[in-house]
């Protein structure tokens, strides 16, 4: 539906009645004489002037109105006189005519030529809407010429418009511009309007100063409303501004109270049409429909079938309101085709019979509309889902290419939803550039001669998806390459395309994402400069995706208007270039940088190791229209991405910076001064460079915890060093104490609190500089962990204990080199300092050892494990003696029960589920913080110390002697921890266990909840400390109790490929417990789904034959089922294959085929997955028998795969198997392991190939 009506074309009219319209037109001479004041020494900007812009309209109470309208323009320059010497009238001939009154050229001598209009004008029906597929002959347009025109001259005419049918009855409503592209000496916009139908509504908007005056007089039974203009400046359109009619000066107008009305007025005027629907349109809803689909689902299969199935393309048929009025909706059905508002329609009615609430909706595909003035011109219709909380879900079945409901290229559209009870003007929804990404990768190789062969992935997705969908759409396959081969040479001259495809195909399968994939070779790539070679990396998002376009109208230093982007969008492109033997590593990168303003944001990284150099780079469009001042920021921000542009990755010499970086710390300073072995101040003095985005984000806040109950802190100082010099000292309202997250949910613990100060002005280049002093009172013991390395460059980092001479302070460093300690005494104390300068940070890679075993790391301590112990055991049970009704609640727990298995797992039951896990670990909060028994059993919570408390004491009531340990994380194996326990940290054992003797075995509690086994603990062999004695001891699950997974697959195969699945898994440990909660708290429609999720990852064509049997609340644990798969296996000639079902979960390959730092893996691993084919008679397998043993590096276990054929049974059986270790895997060694967890993924091991036995 297309409805134009703009000032220009309204030509906003007259109907003279003698007594109240006092307008009067000039005569010629009054505007020769005005136009001596109209020249280009007083209008140099000026292409013509318009002398005088008179319109007059007068309307009844129905809403029609006759309207006409005197203009006058002085011609000052070739560019005007060819503007203005055609002139149009835009009319629709189902509700008005229109024409040229009188044309008159007035010539500078005096002399006045009057136009032959019957020889100059021609009317036609308007050719525009056939490039829409719409065929309307009521759409009109009124062509005029003026032969002869001149510069100098005077171009006059009056028009007419006679409106006898209105589109929404009994409402009137127009609007004016006093502003346009010409200056304006004189204007006037005059009103006659019935008493009894007055304007409801008025609006002048962007006003121009005070150079439109307005009156209103009444006369009778008639108001006269009056605005008059003069000395208007004519304005100056910018590139991408929005509309010009919606930015200039303006009067709106209506006789229209409310939205609603309109909205009422739309759906009473649809409904008639919408009922229409015939059986044949119900099948098709409940063909396209399902009761087991998804809302979503079924909406979009309607959506679908509408968008791609009904034609675009429009005859006109209807009487009451031609242009708005759609056609009987079983008439689109049957035929096929339908504009805007056919579809709309259609679509409407098949939702509301699929039971959906759906409505029409008029759209205005342009500048919104001013919510104060309703007025009934729009230029679109779609549809409208009320959702349950009245807002409306939007879609356009016009579009056919789109994969969204809703095109993103109409979002921040004024629409009215036609409702029964009618609804207010509402805005269409703006989606976050998140959702209109053009995702681009590129992988290559780049030779040491500047010859590049890559391949260049590109996902286009939201507004992306709908621009380029709907351009390859129209385009030939050739046409297709011929627009990649333009881009290519555009970006990389003389790059050659070798490959394209575009998927999906056809093109216009909305249901799948556009991709775009093509391979590409450019030669010549190096810049030689002396000893450098300057390489530019391609970055298609240059050529490729709309946010390009929305950086493309920046040619202004200045705007008056905003800048309109129309839709956010945003771009994520990455390369990653192999680097060719011969190519030495890049000598320098352009530096990581990023910008981030509210309306835009730009960052790139590029980095370059292990013979690959690969970059980032991501920008985001946030807003849909940039004010002139954000303009202004724009154009800043284009020049620094300009600069940024201009950087050049450098080849050859090797790199003198870390690309990984983020920091790099120019001074790391700390100072713990100790009064003794349990007080103690630290002070720690930062200055650190910020070299990324990533750092800034990171950097910019500190954020110190602490307890008041036992520590002071204080920001001595902070501040921020711009690149430029500029020193930005935070302030007071800059630092705010916050309450740690623990806080509310435990409140009989010493609150903790968290210091968060927010460093000013942090970027790029900042440096950032502290000072923080921690006070320390009454800790158990002085403990220290230091590192003199970590994942930044550190230029000087030092360390130093200030002792009283005669404390005992253990100290050692672990990993020495480059560290320089020093030690001097002076007046009864002993200063300890370790110093280390000039060291590169740590490459970041995953799973990587502890950090003390790969840095210089400080490790000191005034602490002794049986000291602290022994401090510990008496208060904890001390705390579990004030145990009284705990007690009592222990020995009323056990009553009912017979044996101490039974007795204890009461009480640890009872306690998992009765006491909530709150507050802060323990070792964080003084000793005196510890709850008595009765304290954490009234309140149902406590942190683990005070829930092992009461465990203690309610064991012992029960009639146990249950002892305390601390279980540690620490990694395995045991040599990595070692460092840790010769001098005593006290952080590492943070989790309290309570240990009790069961058939001759240790059992521990505390770390398992009710549904694990007892006996099971997810501490199994890691370290503790015994609070009885202070021995360091290690915590053994029972070995029934361990970890490990089982899973089996009993295959029935038929000669035809389908196949007969059992499938069973078991669970142990670990594992069982989460088994066991997972289905234990399952209601039964997530137990449908599991199921329905597993019958899938068995097979994609199995389905299930019978239910799902698990058996959770025995131990161990079994899920099972049985499915039918049909195809299963491929026929292929005399070959039956097919690819086994399950490896090993637990050991997936790595990421990385490199590595530079050693891999640690601190698992245990025990599982084994069997297949037992039944082979189909007169088959036998390619390879019958088999057996591998892989041994991973570094002693870290055993992986078995085997196969046994029994040609007997016909039963082939496949075990794969692995019991693994923790271990650390040198660098030099990592490939040994990725190999042996590729090995599983490789066809030969994951595919079975039966051959037809030879008779």
């Amino acid at each position: 539906m297309v409805v134009r009506r703009y000032a220009f074309m309204i030509l906003a009219a007259l109907l003279y009645v003698p007594g109240v319209l006092a307008l009067e037109f000039p005569s010629a001479d009054e505007l020769r004489e005005r136009g001596r004041r109209a020249d280009l020494e007083r209008f140099p900007n000026a292409d013509a002037v318009m002398l005088s812009d008179l319109a007059t309209v007068c309307y009844d109470a129905s809403g029609v109105y006759t309207s006409r309208m005197d203009v006058a323009y002085r011609i000052l320059t070739e560019k005007g006189k060819r503007t203005h010497r055609t002139q149009s009238l835009g009319f629709d001939r189902a509700y008005s005519r229109a024409y040229f009154e009188r044309v008159e050229v007035i010539q500078p001598d005096g002399r006045v030529r009057e136009v032959d209009l019957d020889e100059n004008t021609r009317e036609m029906a308007s050719p525009g809407q056939m490039r829409s597929n719409i065929y309307n002959p009521n759409i009109r347009r009124l062509q005029l010429s003026v032969p002869g025109l001149e510069i100098g001259d005077i171009l006059r005419y009056r028009a007419r418009r006679e409106v006898f049918k209105t589109r929404v009855p009994d409402t009137w409503s127009d609007r004016f511009l006093f502003e346009g592209t010409d200056p304006v000496l004189y204007a006037e916009f005059e009103i006659d309007a019935p008493a009894a139908r007055p304007l409801e509504k008025i609006s002048l908007s962007d006003s121009v100063g005070d150079t439109v005056d307005h009156a209103v007089t009444t006369h009778g039974n008639r108001i006269l409303y009056r605005w008059t203009g003069r000395d208007i400046p004519r304005m100056f359109p910018e590139p991408s501004m929005p509309s010009q009619a919606s930015v200039v000066q303006r009067v709106l107008v209506s006789t229209i109270p409310e939205w609603e009305e309109l909205s009422r007025w739309y759906w009473n005027l649809s409904k008639p049409h919408l009922d229409a629907v015939t059986p044949a349109m119900k099948e098709k809803v409940a063909e396209l429909t399902a009761e087991d689909a998804t809302r979503e689902e079924n909406i979009r299969a309607l959506f679908t079938w509408v968008s791609q199935n009904i034609r675009y393309m429009g005859i006109t048929l209807e009487e009451e309101a031609p242009g708005y009025e759609p056609h009987d909706v079983d008439l689109t059905f049957d035929r096929g085709y339908g504009v805007c508002r056919d579809k709309a329609a259609l679509l409407v009615a098949m939702l509301r019979l699929a039971g959906f609430d759906a409505y029409p909706v008029l759209m205005m595909v342009g500048p919104k509309k001013d919510e104060t003035v309703p007025q009934p011109w729009f230029n679109h219709a779609i549809v409208g889902v009320r959702e349950p909380d009245g807002s409306f879900r939007l879609m356009d079945p016009t579009d056919e290419n789109t994969r969204n409901l809703l095109p993103r290229y109409l979002c921040d559209m004024s629409y009215l939803a036609a409702t029964p009870e009618g609804v207010p003007l509402m805005t269409s929804p703006v989606y976050p550039a998140e959702e209109n990404l053009a995702r681009i990768e590129t992988e290559g190789r780049l030779e040491a001669d500047g010859r590049l062969r890559a391949e260049t992935r590109i996902i286009f997705e939201g507004i992306n998806d709908s621009a380029y969908r709907g351009h390859f759409a129209r385009l030939r396959p050739g046409e297709r390459e011929d627009f990649f081969e333009g881009r290519i040479e555009a970006l990389v001259p003389g790059a050659k395309l070798r490959d394209l495809e575009i998927e999906p195909q056809p093109v216009r399968d909305t249901s799948r994402p556009l991709k775009a994939v093509f391979s590409w070779t450019a030669d010549g790539l190096f810049a030689e400069q002396d000893d450098r070679r300057l390489f530019r990396p391609p970055e298609w998002g240059r050529i490729f995706g709309v946010t390009r376009s929305a950086l493309s109208h920046t040619g202004l230093e200045e705007r008056e208007y905003p800048l309109r982007i129309r839709f956010p969008s945003g771009l994520e492109e990455s390369f990653r270039l192999e680097l060719a033997p011969g190519l030495e590593a890049p000598r320098n990168l352009p530096a990581a940088e990023a910008i981030e303003r509210d309306f835009f944001s730009w960052n790139r990284s590029l980095g370059a190791g292990s013979g690959v150099l690969t970059g980032r780079v991501s920008t985001r469009m946030k807003t849909i229209e940039l004010s002139p001042d954000q303009y202004r920021e724009l154009k800043a921000v284009l020049e620094d991405l300009e600069h940024a542009d201009r950087h050049r990755v450098v080849f050859p010499a090797p790199l003198e910076e870390d690309p990984d970086a983020d920091v790099v710390y120019l001074e790391n300073r700390a100072r713990h001064e100790l009064d003794d072995a349990r007080n103690w101040t630290s002070t720690r003095t930062v200055r650190k460079k910020v070299l990324t985005y990533a750092g800034k984000k990171e950097h910019a806040e500190l954020k110190i915890h602490f307890n008041p109950a036992w520590e002071d802190v204080e920001l001595e100082y902070a501040r921020v060093i711009a690149p430029s010099g500029e020193v930005r000292e935070i302030r007071d309202n800059e630092t705010n104490l916050m309450d740690a997250g623990w806080v509310a949910s435990a409140p009989r613990y010493p609150a903790g609190r968290i210091l968060v100060a927010s460093l000013p002005g942090v970027a790029p280049g900042s440096v950032i500089e502290y000072r923080v002093v921690r006070r320390t009172r009454n800790h158990p013991f002085f403990h220290l962990r230091a590192y003199l390395r970590n994942f930044n460059p550190v230029v000087y980092a030092a360390v130093e204990i200030d002792a009283p001479q005669g404390l005992d302070v253990a100290a050692g460093l672990e990993g020495g080199e480059g560290v320089a300690a020093s030690s001097t005494g002076k007046n009864g104390r002993v200063i300890r300092r370790w110093e280390a300068r000039r060291v590169r940070g740590l490459k970041r890679e995953s799973d990587l050892p502890p950090l003390w075993t790969l840095a210089p790391t400080l490790l000191a301590s005034t602490g002794e494990w049986p000291v602290y112990a022994s401090a510990l055991n008496e208060r904890f049970r001390e705390c579990a003696a004030a145990g009284t009704r705990a007690a009592e609640k222990a020995r009323e727990l056990v009553a009912p029960h017979g044996t101490r298995r039974e007795k204890a797992r009461a009480i640890r039951d009872y306690v998992a589920e009765q006491i909530r896990t709150a507050g802060p670990g323990f070792t964080g909060l003084p000793l005196e913080a510890l709850s008595d028994a009765d304290a954490t059993l009234g309140s149902g919570y406590g942190h683990k110390a005070d829930q092992a408390i009461l465990l203690y004491a309610m064991l012992e009531a029960a009639g146990f002697e249950p002892g305390f340990v601390l279980a540690s994380n620490l990694p395995r194996p045991d040599d990595l921890a070692q460092p840790l326990l010769d001098r005593p940290q006290r952080d590492i054992f943070r989790a309290p266990l309570v240990r009790i003797r069961l058939g001759g075995h240790d059992v521990y509690l505390n770390d398992t909840d009710q549904y694990a086994p007892l006996g099971s603990t997810t501490h199994d062999r890691r370290r503790a400390l015994r609070l009885d004695d202070g021995s360091i001891t290690r915590i053994e699950s029972l070995p029934e109790y361990r970890d490990r997974r089982e899973a089996e697959y009993v295959l029935d195969l038929d000669e035809d490929g389908s196949a007969s699945i059992d499938w069973s898994r078991r669970y142990f440990g670990s594992d069982y417990t989460a088994f066991h909660r997972e289905f234990a708290e399952m209601i039964p429609e997530e137990r449908r789904r599991h199921f329905e999720r597993l019958v899938s990852s068995i097979a994609q064509s199995a389905v299930p034959a019978g239910g799902l049997e698990v058996e959770h609340e025995s131990y161990p644990g079994e899920q099972r089922c049985r499915v039918e798969a049909d195809p299963y296996a491929v026929r292929d000639g005399d070959l039956l294959y097919f690819r086994l079902p399950e490896g090993l979960a637990g050991l997936q390959p790595y990421e990385s085929d490199e590595r530079t730092m050693p891999l640690h893996r601190d698992r245990y691993l025990r599982e084994r997955t069997i297949c037992r084919i039944r082979v189909p008679a007169g088959y036998v397998p390619v390879q019958d028998r088999d057996e591998t043993r892989l041994r991973l590096p570094a002693d870290g276990g055993e992986i078995i795969l085997r196969r046994r054929y029994d040609a007997k049974e016909r039963m082939l059986t496949v075990v794969h198997e692995a019991d693994l270790r923790p271990c650390v895997v040198p660098a030099g060694e990592y490939l040994l392991l990725q190999n042996a967890a590729q090995r599983f993924e490789r066809p030969a091991e994951r595919t079975i190939i039966l051959r037809r036995a030879e008779p």
